[in-house]
């Protein structure tokens, strides 16, 4: 191939010596077969798309990456975007080459901003990709850093989008890995596209309080230097620039001003071994008063990524606020690379105990993707489980455990083992018993009091802000009580199936089943039992599946007709009548007709905004009135707000086929962070009182908080 060989040198040269002469050979010939493969392919930016292939390349390079990283990193649109087949770069290159770039691709065709349940398998299939290999992550890191370095070639919904999706979901994976350097930049690029303006006002502020922050830097650096003269001690010392969105975010969650941050002056001092790390604390603890709560040790007690350093926030020369980092070269370069810097290529270690460590929440992942089907409760515990802000507790041993802000006690039992979790019976904080829904604050020490006669109970899932913890405390309530809910299942199922003439027993819900089952996502008939038993399943959604498995139609009370259509109009025998949708009029409701052209009359509410518009036209105004002897069915959506439990769709449930009341539609959200589930029904319903008397119903079932009818039907 003609490539120009200086240009390959120009790529290498930086990094070349990290690797054997065999190795350079191997990204010698991806860099080749890229080049061919992208030679006509340009970016939005007008650049040559094998540009973006060599800075992913070179991005790895400088982390240190083995070769096969790199290899990947140059080839990794080459399957996805080229004429190269996949057969060809698994015949040419040993494994895992062709292993990472097929995940890559993969990842590269994940969506993660549609609706809830692609989201949720999109994200599962994106775990799933890493646990086969880290690096795979690590590559499309790379990918897209520096594809948000070019994001502003792109229209501006896109770069929205993008945006969006990196704070989400990118940033917060760079950061479970240790990938601070890589976090900051996609946090600060997005938030660039996001709240431009936000973002541009936190910039110049910096900049213009930059000057004093430098001055405070330099002569602290100048004393410490000469302090550690005396002792010995040879340390670099630098300034550390906080990175802009780690500044807006301290302002949201403090609900703060700029002027209100006091400690925006930070420095990191690299030093040669732990015992001087350890002794330039104490020399800068004489120096200047340190803040107690802000003294951390992360060598003795690593964070889950395995980050290490020392970190004390002192008042420093001109009353500053100084927040310093101490630690050695290599906990260096592990808190800035992250997972990455276990790949050591000269010395041919992998680091495969501290991998190991570090993906411990990665584990956990996997096995939520066990327990977990509601794909929007799957993207909710991703989110706020593992991608949250977090808060490091401590066990009186002194192990640190990491937990999503917001945790309990009882969410740290669980944290701990599942085991522990449902013998809880009581928690100490700092040496204080506290209630089990108490807020753990960082640095808190807990203690777990456990009792062999303990055991979770409903109350416990308003207790805890995990999606592990609440798995985990239903899973326990499920096994306990598996035969109490089948034999509860069953009983409304079979009341629910009456009520439409037909039996359990019967051949035509024995020739529905097996599509029935698949349908409701069980195997047997008995879980489809237990889940309507439990309150996963409404009894009457299920029965009206056995009538019609593929759309679920609701009884008729009244058969409805065009020649009676529950409408009365005053001096019309024969109208022509539809119900509005924007109010979606029920019988008992105060309504008025309108005269549409060419489509009769139209029925709205009194109240109804649009009609209040309509009423411009008052010659097309017509008085209407139910008729009370053919009152139609009309689908109503109603909105229910109430505290999350077990068990709370099944009482709201049971408390609408009390009143005979027919349910087409189910729609349940969870929110996790407040402890809320909003279930939305759509009813069959044939007049207000009826409803009136359903909300009424409703109202008083524990837990619930707010009952509406919504105004637009579906």
């Amino acid at each position: 191939m003609d490539t120009n060989e200086h240009e390959i040198n120009a790529f290498l040269q930086p990094w070349e010596n990290n690797y054997k002469p065999e190795d350079i050979d191997l990204i010698k010939k991806a860099y080749h077969l890229a080049e061919e493969a992208h030679k006509k392919q340009f970016r939005e930016s007008g650049e040559p798309y094998f540009a973006h292939c060599l800075a992913v390349a070179s991005m790895l390079a400088e982390m240190r990456m083995d070769c096969y990283s790199i290899c990947a990193g140059i080839l990794h649109d080459v399957v996805e975007d080229t004429v190269i087949a996949p057969h060809l770069i698994t015949g040419e290159f040993p494994s895992p080459i062709p292993e990472l770039i097929d995940g890559v691709t993969k990842i590269t065709k994940i969506s993660f901003r549609s609706d809830a349940e692609k989201q949720g398998e999109n994200l599962r299939r994106m775990i799933i990709a890493m646990s086969k290999d880290i690096r795979v992550i690590i590559i499309k890191l790379c990918d897209r850093l520096h594809n948000m370095r070019t994001l502003g070639y792109l229209p501006a919904n896109k770069r929205q989008a993008i945006s969006k999706e990196t704070l989400e979901i990118f940033a917060p994976l760079a950061n479970r890995l240790g990938m601070m350097r890589i976090r900051a930049e996609l946090e600060d690029l997005a938030m660039s596209y996001i709240h431009p303006e936000e973002y541009k006002d936190l910039v110049e502020k910096t900049r213009h309080r930059a000057p004093i922050r430098e001055s405070i830097i330099d002569r602290t650096r100048d004393i410490l230097l000469e302090e550690f003269k005396k002792d010995n001690i040879t340390a670099k010392i630098e300034g550390r620039t906080k990175h802009i969105y780690s500044i807006y975010r301290k302002m949201l969650r403090q609900k703060i001003t700029f002027e209100e941050i006091y400690d925006l002056t930070a420095m990191r001092v690299i030093t040669d071994t732990v015992g001087q790390c350890y002794g330039i604390m104490g020399i800068i603890h004489s120096l200047w008063h340190p803040i107690p709560d802000r003294i951390k040790d992360f060598i003795a007690t690593p964070k889950e990524n395995q980050y290490q350093s020392l970190h004390t926030t002192v008042i420093g020369l001109d009353g500053e606020m100084v927040e310093i980092q101490i630690r050695t070269p290599e906990m260096h370069r592990i808190a800035e690379e992250g997972i990455a810097a276990h790949w050591k290529y000269k010395e041919g270690i992998h680091g495969e105990r501290d991998v190991d460590k570090r993906l411990h929440w990665l584990r956990q992942v996997i096995e939520w993707i066990k327990d977990i089907r509601n794909p929007h409760e799957f993207v909710n515990a991703l989110k706020e489980d593992v991608l949250a802000d977090t808060v490091f507790c401590f066990t009186p041993k002194g192990d640190i455990f990491e937990m999503p802000r917001g945790a309990t006690p009882l969410d740290f039992a669980y944290h701990i083992h599942t085991e522990v979790g449902n013998a809880c019976v009581g928690a100490r904080v700092n040496k204080k018993y506290v209630a089990l829904k108490t807020t753990l604050n960082h640095g808190d020490v807990v203690e777990i009091i456990t009792s062999k006669t303990a055991h979770p109970s409903r109350d416990w899932l308003e207790l805890v802000q995990t999606t592990r913890a609440r798995n985990k405390i239903k899973h326990y309530l499920k096994t306990r009580e598996f035969d109490n809910h089948v034999r509860m299942g069953r009983d409304q199922l079979q009341k629910a199936l009456r009520a439409r003439g037909l039996s359990l027993t019967s051949d035509e819900v024995n020739a529905q089943l097996e599509a029935i089952l698949k349908n409701c996502k069980v195997n047997t008939i008995e879980e489809l039992f237990f889940e309507i038993g439990f309150g996963s399943l409404i009894s009457q959604e299920v029965a009206l599946k056995f009538i019609h498995p593929s759309s679920p139609q609701p009884r008729k009370k009244k058969a409805r007709s065009s020649k009676k259509p529950g409408i009365i109009v005053e001096g019309i025998p024969d109208p022509v009548v539809r119900f509005s949708n924007c109010c979606n009029p029920i019988a008992g409701d105060p309504v008025e007709g309108f005269i549409t052209r060419g489509r009769g009359i139209s029925v709205h509410k009194s109240d109804c905004p649009a009609l209040n518009r309509l009423r411009a036209d008052s010659s097309r105004i017509v008085r209407v009135m139910w008729d009370t002897d053919n009152l139609p069915g009309r689908t109503v959506n109603v909105l229910v707000v109430a505290r999350d439990r077990t068990g709370l769709l099944k009482d709201i449930a049971s408390c609408i086929s009390h009143m005979n009341i027919d349910v087409t539609e189910s729609h349940t959200k969870t929110i996790p962070q407040k402890n809320r589930a909003q279930i939305r029904f759509t009813l069959i319903i044939y007049e207000i009182a009826e409803l009136t008397k359903l909300l009424k119903e409703i109202k008083k079932i524990p837990g619930v908080i707010s009952i509406s009818r919504t105004v637009r039907s579906r």
